[in-house]
């Protein structure tokens, strides 16, 4: 029985350390772009974003924003009820499945303020504010997303993504700091 609980604690360590090994590699590349974007000084060309496709493919957006690493794209931590996303798009979408609420919450914020909506506005119509314990919970779904979209545009620089970061970070703020 001892033999199993200790193989049981070997491979749970073994894949904690690989995760962080494969996790230190991935921001070590993401590193080494940025460095190779830096040294081209390429100027940035702010009429990328007006030449859009007419129709744009959620499962080509998810591609675009992901690693191709292999990894997946959660793993079940060791702490109960907690889950490891991978730091790319497929793990957002990973982390929407699983948080469905968060989802809805997200595309209902990200409209809102594409379409001439203050932050503060829209948490206050989506009653947001009003009780203490869903401003925690809303505040830390805005953190953890602000997180993804942050890994998401080192991968690849986009307007509206980065717009989506700032308005994420603005509404944790809000809701985290009463």
């Amino acid at each position: 029985m001892a033999v199993l609980i200790i193989a049981s604690v070997l491979i749970i360590l073994f894949r904690v350390y690989s995760y962080r090994i494969r996790k230190r590699a991935e921001e070590k590349r993401a590193e080494l772009r940025i460095i190779r974007e830096a040294e081209k000084q390429v100027e940035p060309q702010d009429d990328i974003q007006a030449q859009k496709p007419q129709s744009v493919n959620k499962e080509v957006v998810t591609q675009q924003y992901s690693l191709n690493d292999g990894l997946p794209t959660s793993l079940d931590s060791i702490v109960p009820d907690s889950k490891l996303f991978k730091r790319d798009m497929s793990g957002l979408v990973q982390y929407f499945k699983d948080m469905p609420n968060m989802e809805r919450i997200y595309n209902e914020f990200t409209h809102a303020i594409r379409n001439g909506y203050s932050v503060e506005n829209y948490l206050h119509e989506a009653n947001l504010m009003d009780d203490l314990e869903i401003r925690e919970i809303a505040g830390k779904g805005f953190s953890i997303i602000a997180g993804f979209l942050t890994d998401m545009l080192s991968i690849q620089e986009n307007k509206e993504l980065r717009t989506d970061l700032e308005a994420c970070k603005k509404a944790e703020s809000i809701l985290l700091n009463p």
